[in-house]
């Protein structure tokens, strides 16, 4: 088994291991919280890679306010989701904060061994 199944393997199991325990205890506020905070930091992710691919893969040339548009879009679609999730929907804050910090520190090692496969691969 390579270390990039292994990490994924790891980002599956421990967040799914953790919502069973959460599930069994019927602490519904964790278990949405670790559900919005983990779909918001993987989709924050896919945003960035893309548009970082588009830059410097693609050489795609746009203007800078372009980018700037972008990013100032996606921090307040971000932020007015953890709005009402945390102050809406009474989301535990803890558990957003926690899966959210986890899942981001996590990929940038994901890409890391992606990219040095591809190399080793292509």
């Amino acid at each position: 088994m390579t270390t990039q199944q292994k990490i994924s393997r790891i980002l599956i199991l421990i967040p799914a291991f953790a919502l069973l325990i959460l599930l069994i205890q019927e602490n519904y506020s964790w278990i949405f919280g670790i559900m919005i905070g983990s779909a918001i930091a993987l989709s924050s992710c896919e945003l960035i890679q893309k548009a970082v691919t588009n830059v410097f893969v693609q050489k795609r040339s746009r203007s800078a306010m372009y980018y700037l548009f972008g990013f100032t879009f996606r921090f307040l679609i971000y932020a007015a989701l953890l709005y009402a999730a945390i102050a809406l929907f009474h989301v535990n804050a803890i558990a957003l904060i926690v899966s959210f910090t986890f899942l981001q520190l996590l990929y940038p090692f994901y890409i890391v061994h992606t990219l040095e496969n591809l190399e080793q691969n292509g």
